[in-house]
């Protein structure tokens, strides 16, 4: 599918703000967590958030909220909802549902496109306070994907193991609704990523007085730091370097 947000035929990123990218892959496009624009506080009505338009052919949500997993805004052929609680999603095509677990491989024009979700908690209190919340990794021929939702804590062993390597990261630095800035540079060096893109901190369209962080704090941990002039990021696994990077992406404005 051609777009003009894709200048290549890599594997593309655009970023919509809050936590919500698309993926585009083999002629695939991959939305994980639309929100509802409408839930959000911005300094001004004409520079409101938008969601991908068009056929969506997978969609995934980390957890339940208007901000993470309003399916309704977008017209998507199958969806893939993060349980939280345990490695499965809740897939739903065409209004049927059913509970699929492991590891989900497809395969499209001889690429190979797999996904999982590894359990976690919204809070550093076992759940007790923000309750799951999915991490979900995605592997499109090699290059591996994560997208660690809401976390908030640092992971487990076990968590580390069921991720696996990873080459690009999405980490919410926020600082109020999940991790703060120290618990996010912890994170990146369990999973030891090559490419980290900061996600669900205060963008320039919201409003100034909203209680959360903008990404400064974050990026600050960090050595390598790109501010990336566009919503969209091309990458390729063999073009990747040894050191890590950290990429500050523009968010998408229709």
């Amino acid at each position: 599918m051609a777009s003009d947000l894709y200048p290549s035929p890599q594997t593309s990123l655009v970023y919509y703000g809050r936590s919500c990218f698309e993926i585009q892959f083999a002629g695939k496009r991959i939305v994980i967590d639309p929100f509802n624009p409408d839930v959000f506080e911005y300094a001004s009505q004409d520079r409101k958030y938008s969601l991908p338009k068009n056929k969506i052919d997978y969609a995934f949500a980390t957890h339940f909220a208007p901000d993470h997993s309003f399916f309704e805004g977008i017209d998507a052929d199958r969806t893939y909802f993060a349980c939280g609680d345990r490695p499965e999603f809740v897939r739903n095509i065409r209004g049927e549902t059913v509970q699929v677990g492991g590891v989900v491989v497809h395969d499209f024009n001889s690429r190979s496109f797999s996904f999982w979700t590894v359990p976690s908690f919204h809070d550093d209190w076992q759940g007790a306070l923000e309750g799951v919340n999915g991490i979900i990794c995605l592997d499109f021929n090699g290059l591996k994907v994560v997208h660690l939702g809401d976390v908030g804590h640092t992971l487990s062993q076990e968590q580390v193991d069921d991720i696996g390597a990873v080459d690009v990261l999405m980490v919410p630095v926020d600082e109020y609704y999940t991790i703060d800035a120290e618990t996010g540079k912890k994170i990146v060096e369990q999973l030891d990523p090559k490419i980290v893109i900061p996600m669900h901190y205060k963008t320039d369209n919201l409003a100034k007085e909203l209680p959360f962080s903008d990404e400064k704090n974050f990026v600050s941990k960090f050595g390598k730091v790109s501010v990336h002039d566009k919503c969209c990021l091309s990458i390729n696994k063999e073009d990747l370097r040894d050191e890590l990077r950290i990429i500050v992406m523009k968010y998408h404005r229709d």
